[in-house]
């Protein structure tokens, strides 16, 4: 934290998600919490790329000698449309669940909304489940491979609710 108050570098060391463990210096940028994960991630930049560090996942920190000061790069975002049906307070769960996402919203009519949300594409898995909470309230518009993910979801849950124990599935075994 006081790295990221006074803008100086770590000497950070970490388990990452492939079981490696780096040590570099990095520039923290900000903290964020991943509701998907339940945990809070550090953003920083150095060693020629742009880092995101579970904070549960952290050895060992301490404030580097010399500091650069890297620029954080811009990450690559994806653009999410969807359409809201305004059910049931729809409109305001969503602006309040994607609050941290750049989004655009224009009404369509008195109970239709269209949404532009942009994301981080490591991100997908969360914003899939993130949709699927909301129910049939929201219709995906694009991208199409999020809305295959969509589909393959439902299509899965679907399976498991039609379910018979002792039946063989192939799908299921």
């Amino acid at each position: 934290m006081t790295a990221l108050r006074e803008k100086k570098d770590l000497y950070i060391s970490f388990t990452s998600g492939r079981q490696s463990q780096p040590s570099l210096v990095v520039t923290p940028h900000y903290l964020e919490y991943s509701e998907k994960d339940d945990c809070f991630r550090l953003i920083a930049s150095g060693f020629r790329r742009s880092w995101t560090i579970r904070l549960s996942r952290v050895m060992d920190c301490a404030t580097a000698e010399n500091s650069r000061a890297l620029p954080l790069r811009p990450s690559k975002t994806e653009t999410l449309v969807f359409e809201l049906e305004d059910q049931r307070h729809a409109l305001e769960r969503v602006l309040l669940h994607f609050s941290h996402l750049e989004k655009e919203t224009k009404r369509l009519d008195e109970t239709h909304y269209r949404v532009t949300l942009r994301y981080d594409p490591a991100d997908e898995t969360e914003m899939v489940i993130r949709i699927l909470s909301f129910g049939p309230t929201i219709r995906v518009l694009e991208p199409q491979r999020l809305i295959a993910e969509l589909q393959k979801r439902i299509e899965h849950q679907r399976e498991l609710a039609t379910f018979v124990p002792g039946e063989a599935t192939p799908d299921l075994i």
